[in-house]
């Protein structure tokens, strides 16, 4: 059984390193013999020692993958904003074209029911016996608003 003799004056007594230090921590191979407690005691520090430097470094690679995978995240964040801005100005772009051809067509519109009426006049004006300068500036309406 793998463990450590602590003697004291004439009598070594058998000590278990696992049912002391609790699950996961055990001392493989052959028993030292160890005389004085203060040597068991620097054996004992050493140990307790060189695994609370492992469980430190694993603790500290666990805390970089976590700080790596955070920053992944913030800058998926920030690109994906990026991205959600960069579609609503489009969309804001695109309804304010709409707007604008909505507008244009309807002034376009007016603007034809206006040279409608002025069209239908003239060619009416024309039809009419008018005098030769009357003539001519009725022409000159007609050829313009067509």
């Amino acid at each position: 059984m793998a463990g450590f003799f602590w003697q004291s004056g004439v009598v070594a007594i058998p000590i278990v390193v696992g049912s002391v230090f609790g699950p996961g921590i055990a001392v493989t191979g052959s028993p030292v013999l160890l005389y004085g407690s203060s040597l068991m005691l620097a054996y004992i520090s050493q140990l307790l020692s060189f695994r609370f430097r492992e469980r430190l470094a694993e603790a500290e690679a666990e805390s970089e993958r976590q700080r790596q995978a955070a920053e992944t995240n913030l800058a998926r964040f920030k690109e994906e904003a990026r991205r959600r801005e960069e579609l609503q100005e489009k969309l804001s772009h695109a309804d304010r074209l709409e707007s604008l051809g909505i507008l244009a067509g309807g002034v376009a519109h007016d603007f034809n029911n206006l040279l409608a009426i002025i069209i239908g006049r003239t060619s009416a004006l024309q039809q009419q016996n008018l005098p030769e300068q009357v003539g001519g500036e009725v022409d000159s309406i007609l050829e313009a608003a067509e």
